[in-house]
């Protein structure tokens, strides 16, 4: 008898290195979805209970599944390209003579996004022939109930987020509440330690490697990319930076008017969540009568008092813009982005093909940043391969959003790959920072007077004394400071001449020293003094790392040395 299922494959296993496949009903009438099963060695039409050997037919093409070696998916997907050869189910969406013969361009376009996904892992490669071999013989196994559910979850998932993406033209038809609950689930569903009521856009766990490999065999890298990217594409939502950056001072607008209300919010809790980029109000509706004077209320509620307290009154309905939903979805995209690329070098080298996409969200206010930071971190390749350009893109951002230390942070990502520095990087950075352009507005100016004292100029351009600056109330700027040290330190690593001699300038041997030696100062000022110490002025010529014999030995050790 036929049934009718798709073929999905579910990834590969601990206990078998060959990839499984779930059978899974479908409602389809599509004939290409049609199958037989016959019990090993009978084509009688009898019962196939669990646990059975069975073959398989393809009803439209009288085909028989073909199972081939235990081959690596990079070959794969390499032989599901090839014009002569039988089409693997792999890099096919259905089961028709035509796919089976001969690979078409999106056939190709699916094996090469298998290619980059599914590197290292062993494959089954399946295909359709027309004589049934006697070793072509399938057990039909119960799936896991666990891997079930999480292979439906995520299907179910890509469902909505795909409509999501098809109705971004007409915002109206969204439902962004749905949209933000299906992320936070597939942020609970990757990192199981996560607690319920945490704040899915601040909170950082360890995720689970086998859920990460299984939202990359599903593509949800590529889906993610699509979710930040294609709102602010012209054939997309049609939304530009520019657009949110208005909205979101339209809203700050509004809670400023708001934030004498009794039952207003903290004006600082507003801005914390402006600058994170998630708006202070979402979904919820203004009713303000902005030409009206407030009316003064007791505390009793009653008109007349002088008490510093105002109420509006509700006539106007303002809804939160498309936009404002956009970005706290897209802030989402970039939380789970953060802990499926963390501790998998896998996932980590899918996501840096979209990198070009990422760094033009920089500074935006979407978490692009957290993201990139750790993406950069721990692959050197990557950040090499980094241009001019794509470096200059971080430069803008101090100039149009201020003197901020996260964009600092971000920069010293560059220079530097797990303690060892990145020479290109850190003479392309020397060469921006330190140009006429750059300079006034990237830079803090300093001056060095007697005694090798350091004076540090503040915001208004007076001249402080470095414990007068880091006592000050310009928290901001001196945390930029500290943040521009570490960045001249990590810029120097590995002796890096062209920056040391640059830096050199700016903070002599002795005016460290002074620093250094200061009580006043917090640790973590005097930790940021002597990191620049150690590279601009210690690991350098004249001096040499010198080896030391080692006089102590292991037992242990000892024996595992051969000896003639």
């Amino acid at each position: 008898s036929p049934f009718r299922f798709d073929l999905q494959e579910i990834g590969s296993s601990k206990r078998l290195p060959a990839v499984q496949w779930m059978l899974s009903l479908t409602e389809s009438r599509s004939p290409s979805t049609e199958f037989r099963l016959f019990p090993s060695g009978s084509t009688a039409d009898v019962h196939i209970a669990r646990d059975s050997f069975i073959q398989v037919q393809h009803v439209e093409s009288e085909y028989w599944l073909h199972g081939g070696d235990v081959v690596s998916a990079t070959a794969a997907a390499a032989s599901a390209t090839a014009d002569d050869s039988p089409q693997s189910l792999m890099s096919s969406q259905h089961f028709s003579p035509k796919r089976l013969r001969k690979g078409s361009a999106q056939d190709k376009k699916r094996a090469a996004h298998i290619q980059s996904s599914t590197q290292g892992l062993s494959c089954f490669s399946l295909v359709g022939s027309e004589i049934c071999y006697h070793e072509d013989t399938f057990k039909i196994l119960k799936s896991d109930p666990n891997e079930v559910r999480e292979i439906l979850l995520l299907l179910s998932s890509l469902k909505h987020l795909n409509l999501y993406l098809a109705n971004l033209k007409s915002p109206s038809a969204i439902h962004f509440d749905s949209v933000r609950s299906i992320l936070v689930k597939l942020l609970l569903f990757l990192v199981p330690g996560m607690p319920r009521d945490a704040d899915p856009f601040t909170y950082n766990g360890f995720p689970d490697l086998n859920r990460q490999q299984l939202l990359r065999e599903h593509h949800f890298i590529e889906i993610i990319s699509d979710l930040t990217t294609e709102p602010f594409r012209s054939d997309g939502g049609g939304w530009t930076l520019d657009d949110l950056d208005k909205e979101r001072r339209k809203v700050q607008f509004y809670t400023k008017r708001s934030s004498t209300s009794a039952f207003a919010r903290p004006p600082s809790e507003d801005t914390r969540l402006l600058e994170e980029g998630v708006s202070p109000l979402p979904g919820a509706k203004f009713h303000f009568d902005l030409t009206s004077e407030p009316v003064l209320l007791n505390h009793s509620g009653e008109f007349g008092s002088t008490q510093n307290r105002f109420t509006p009154r509700p006539t106007v309905e303002r809804k939160t813009h498309p936009i404002l939903e956009i970005a706290s979805v897209c802030k989402l995209c970039y939380r789970l982005l953060l802990h499926m690329v963390k501790d998998n070098t896998q996932n980590e080298i899918i996501a840096a093909n979209y990198l070009d996409r990422f760094v033009h969200h920089v500074g935006a206010g979407l978490g692009a940043v957290d993201m990139l930071s750790h993406l950069l971190k721990t692959n050197q390749q990557l950040i090499e391969s980094l241009s001019l350009e794509s470096i200059q893109v971080f430069i803008d951002l101090i100039k149009t959003h201020g003197k901020q230390a996260r964009f600092v942070r971000f920069l010293r990502a560059l220079c530097s790959c797990q303690g060892v520095g990145v020479p290109a990087n850190q003479e392309k950075l020397c060469q921006l920072l330190f140009s006429e352009n750059s300079s006034n507005d990237i830079l803090i100016p300093t001056r060095i007077v007697e005694e090798s004292k350091l004076q540090i100029q503040g915001q208004d351009g007076e001249w402080f004394d470095t414990v007068d600056f880091f006592s000050s109330s310009q928290q901001s700027l001196t945390a930029y400071f500290l943040a521009l040290i570490d960045l001249f330190a990590d810029m120097c690593l590995g002796r890096n001449y062209v920056c040391i001699d640059k830096i050199l300038r700016l903070f002599p041997r002795e005016v460290l020293y002074v620093c250094i030696t200061e009580q006043s100062l917090s640790r973590a000022a005097r930790s940021s003094f002597c990191h620049l110490l150690v590279t601009v002025h210690v690991d350098t010529d004249p001096q040499v790392v010198v080896p030391r014999p080692n006089f102590t030995r292991v037992w242990n050790e000892n024996l595992s040395v051969d000896t003639p």
